[in-house]
């Protein structure tokens, strides 16, 4: 629709830039954007976001814990748990599944298109998973330490190391 949505820290704000308009949609405070109060700065990240199903915009929250936020009328945090401390990236599927890339413990998320139900489909043995990307039913997973891909089945949560990129991070994937 036109819209640029600005993920930022250390306060995980979000920012919408729509017809040269700026507009902080995350966290809701009525002050202005550029004057936040000292209890708004948690060192907290917005490192992803994507849509769901419905149109919502979903944010990945990271710092103390990880959570995901959707976005409506009031903003709902939709997923928790306690290994989670960081949301690196947020990927969906063809049938709207919401998959998230986790760390410090290295765990891939499945959750429902309506975030009521979540199972890890893998566990890595890094700590970050840093970037994910979904094609033909399949996850590729990008991770932190040993700068691995792997490609995910979420169905039998099996997984394979696709590439090893010989870096130590693969922050960025992208399946064409």
């Amino acid at each position: 629709e036109g819209a640029l949505y600005l993920g930022t820290g250390p306060d995980a704000g979000v920012i919408r830039y729509a017809d040269k308009e700026v507009e902080r949609i995350y966290p809701i405070q009525p002050a202005d954007f550029n004057e936040l109060s000292d209890s708004s700065i948690r060192n907290e990240h917005v490192f992803a976001m994507a849509l769901d199903v419905a149109g919502r915009l979903l944010i990945g929250v990271s710092g103390q814990a990880g959570k995901l936020v959707r976005l409506a009328q009031e903003p709902e945090v939709v997923f928790e748990d306690d290994r989670v401390q960081y949301i690196f990236a947020i990927a969906t599927d063809q049938d709207d599944n919401i998959y998230l890339g986790t760390g410090p413990e290295g765990l891939v998320f499945r959750l429902d298109p309506f975030c009521q139900n979540s199972e890890i489909v893998y566990e890595a043995k890094d700590k970050s998973i840093l970037s994910l990307a979904v094609h033909d039913g399949m996850v590729y997973a990008g991770s932190d330490e040993r700068g691995l891909v792997y490609k995910i089945d979420p169905v039998t949560k099996r997984a394979s190391v696709l590439y090893d990129s010989e870096q130590n991070e693969v922050p960025a994937i992208l399946v064409v």
